[in-house]
C-alpha cells in the first residue's frame, strides 16, 4: 500500500476489521481515495451517499484519476433501476426517501447492496428528519457500513449520536426495541441526550454534563477513529483576526436594538431573537433589510479593509466566504466583478470556476460557505481565505478553509475573519472557538 498515506493504510485497515465504521478524517486527508480502495474489496454492489456535488464530480473525478474506473451511476429514475445495479451507485442525501420507496418494491428480491459509504456523515446528525425516517428501517439490511466526516461535532457533541448509529446500528450509543426503526432510533437519541446532557428550563439550550465528553468517546471508540494532523506533511495553517470597529454614529443605532430589538431612524425591527442575531450580523457586515424589505446602506468598514488586504496581498489569489448577498455585493465593489459560487450559480458552472482558480486565471473568488463546502478541491492556486462573515457552524468554517488546505498544497495558508469588535461578529467567533475546542478534544481522543 505504498501509493496510499499514513492516514489512509490507517482507514482502510479500520474499515476492514469492522462490520459499522466511522472515519473522522479532517478535509483534504484522502477518505475518498481510501473509500476507493475499499470498494475495490467488496465484490457486491455498493451505495455511496453524499451530498449532490460531491456525487456528480468528485467520486466520478477521483475514481478516473485513481485508475478504478468502476462502473458507477448515480441513481435516479424508476423503482426499477435496482434492478439493475452498477458497482458503485451514487445518491445525494436527500435522495434518501426516493431510495426507500426503491428498497420497498424491491424488497421480494435479495437486498442489493453489499456496502454503504456515507461520505459526508455528518449529513446524518439529525435522527428526526426525513432522510433518517426514510433509510433506518434499511440500515441493518447492509451488511457493511461505513462513513466519515473531518466535522464530526461541528455544531454540537450531540451531533455524534445520529452520525455513529447509522454505520453501527446504535450498538455504541443506544437505540430503543422499538419495532419502527425510524421511532427506535429517536427514542435512542432521547435517551442518549438525557443520559449526557443537561437543558436550561428557560432558554432551553442544551449543554454536556461534565462526564459526556469521555463516557462518549469511550463509547464510540471501537467504531470511531480520528487522525493526527501531523500523519501528513501539510503546510502550517495560520488565522488571522481583524479587528475593526463601527463608527460612531452606526454604533448608536446598533446599541439602540440590542435594547429595543427597533432602529426607528433606519425602520428597522427585530420581532424575535434569531431574528435579532441576524440585524446584528448585518450591522457589523455594513448593511441592513428595514420592514419594507429595502437595504439600508450603514458603512464600509468591511470594504475598505478588504481594498487594503487585498492590496497587501499583492495580486496573490484570495478566496473570499460571504453570508448576504449583500457581502458579495459589496466585495464587487471593492475588488471589481469578482465570480461567485453561491446558491444562485448554475450547477454547470461550478467545474469551470473551479478549474479557471486551480490554474491561476481568477485573482478573486467569492463563496458562500453552504455552496462549496464539499467536494470542491481547489488547493491548486491561492492560499489566502477570508470570512466576511463568520458561519455559526464550525463545519461550515472548517469544511471552506479544507478547499485550499489539503493535500496538494504547498504553501502557508492564511485564513482572515474581518470581526468587528462589540458586536455578534465577536460573540460567533467566540462560538466558533468554543466548538472548535470541542471539536479538537474529540478528535485527539479517538486518535
Amino acid at each position: 500500500m505504498e501509493q496510499f498515506n499514513k492516514s489512509q493504510k490507517r482507514a482502510l485497515s479500520w474499515m476492514a476489521d469492522r462490520q459499522g465504521s466511522a472515519i473522522f478524517m479532517p478535509p483534504g486527508f484522502g477518505k475518498t481515495r481510501a473509500w476507493l480502495e475499499h470498494i475495490s474489496r467488496t465484490a457486491g454492489h455498493v451505495l455511496v451517499v453524499a451530498p449532490k456535488v460531491v456525487c456528480m464530480d468528485t467520486w466520478p473525478r477521483e475514481s478516473v484519476k485513481w485508475g478504478y474506473n468502476f462502473e458507477m451511476r448515480f441513481l435516479h429514475g424508476t423503482k426499477k433501476t435496482l434492478d439493475r445495479l452498477p458497482h458503485v451507485s451514487l445518491i445525494n442525501y436527500e435522495g434518501l426517501p426516493w431510495l426507500a420507496g426503491a428498497l420497498e418494491a424491491h424488497d421480494h428480491k435479495r437486498f442489493p447492496f453489499e456496502l454503504v459509504v456515507f461520505d459526508e456523515l455528518s449529513k446524518m446528525k439529525d435522527v428526526t428528519t426525513q432522510r433518517w425516517k426514510a433509510i433506518a428501517p434499511w440500515l441493518e439490511r447492509f451488511p457493511r457500513s461505513t462513513g466519515g466526516t473531518g466535522t464530526p461535532v461541528g455544531n454540537h457533541l450531540k451531533d455524534l449520536y445520529g452520525e455513529v448509529s447509522a454505520v453501527d446500528l446504535g450498538a455504541s450509543l443506544g437505540v430503543s426495541r422499538n419495532p419502527d426503526a425510524a421511532k427506535a432510533y429517536r427514542e435512542g437519541y432521547e435517551r442518549f441526550l438525557r443520559r449526557w446532557f443537561e437543558e436550561d428550563e428557560y432558554t432551553h439550550a442544551i449543554t454536556p454534563t461534565w462526564d459526556a465528553e469521555e463516557e462518549i468517546m469511550d463509547a464510540i471508540a471501537d467504531v470511531a477513529v480520528s487522525f493526527d494532523i501531523n500523519d501528513l506533511d501539510m503546510p502550517p495553517l495560520k488565522f488571522v483576526r481583524h479587528d475593526l470597529h463601527l463608527p460612531a454614529d452606526v454604533r448608536k443605532q446598533y446599541e439602540e436594538l440590542q435594547k429595543s430589538n427597533l432602529v426607528q431612524d433606519l425602520d428597522v425591527y427585530a420581532m424575535n431573537a434569531a431574528v435579532k442575531s441576524g440585524k446584528k450580523r448585518q450591522f457589523a457586515s455594513g448593511a441592513v433589510y428595514n420592514m419594507k424589505r429595502e437595504l439600508v446602506q450603514l458603512h464600509n468598514v468591511k470594504a475598505d479593509h478588504l481594498r487594503t488586504l487585498a492590496g497587501e496581498l499583492q495580486g496573490s489569489p484570495l478566496m473570499i466566504f460571504f453570508e448576504y448577498v449583500h457581502d458579495y455585493a459589496k466585495i464587487c465593489d471593492v475588488l471589481g466583478p469578482v465570480p461567485a459560487i453561491y446558491g444562485g450559480t448554475p450547477a454547470r458552472e461550478v467545474p469551470r470556476l473551479v478549474k479557471q482558480w486551480n490554474d491561476g486565471k481568477l485573482p478573486y473568488l467569492a463563496l458562500h460557505p453552504r455552496s462549496a463546502a464539499y467536494g470542491l478541491n481547489m488547493q491548486d492556486s491561492g492560499h489566502h481565505i477570508v470570512f466576511w462573515t463568520l458561519p455559526w457552524s464550525l463545519e461550515l468554517v472548517k469544511q471552506g478553509i479544507g478547499r485550499l488546505w489539503r493535500q496538494g498544497q504547498h504553501n502557508k495558508v492564511f485564513v482572515h475573519s474581518l470581526v468587528v469588535v462589540d458586536t455578534e461578529d465577536e460573540r460567533v467567533w467566540d462560538r466558533v472557538q468554543e466548538k472548535d475546542g470541542t471539536h479538537q478534544r474529540i478528535m485527539n481522543g479517538l486518535l
